[in-house]
Parts: C-alpha cells; structure tokens; sequence
C-alpha cells in the first residue's frame, strides 16, 4: 500500500541528513570519519525504508499476518 505522506516525510528526513553531511564535511573534527558512516548508514536505511512503503503487495514474500482473516474460508468451515 502506497503511502503519499510517509514518502514525503522520508523524502524530507533524506534531504536533511545530506544538507548536514555536506555541512559537516566543510569542517575538520576529530570524530569525522565515524560521523560520515552513521549518516551514510542512516541515508541508506531511509532509501530501503521507502522502498519498504512504496512496495507493491504481489512483491512482498512471507506469512501472512495471522490475525487477518479470510472471511471466505470462516463461512465455508462455520457455516456448511
């Protein structure tokens, strides 16, 4: 299921951490090299998350949740 709101809050949080590393990388500090894979990292997992919300259920693999039901199936076993 499409979320138009999650990916723009994603989209923004993206942009944000890119404007920081590029402020960031105007300065010398001495943790640098740590704080660049941290955002990196954090960049990535922004990228896979809105890939995870834009995903298209037919791609999607794995149990099903077990507390939705199929209504069809309830009716045949209950009711015949």
């Amino acid at each position: 299921m499409k979320s138009t709101k999650a990916t723009e809050e994603v989209f923004k949080a993206k942009t944000h951490l890119l404007k920081a590393k590029k402020i960031m990388s105007e300065y010398v500090f001495e943790h640098q090299p740590n704080s660049f894979k941290k955002l990196n990292k954090l960049i990535d997992e922004l990228d896979n998350f809105s890939l995870e919300i834009n995903a298209d259920s037919s791609t999607i693999t794995g149990d099903q949740d077990p507390r939705i039901l199929d209504p069809h199936s309830i009716n045949s076993h209950k009711y015949k």
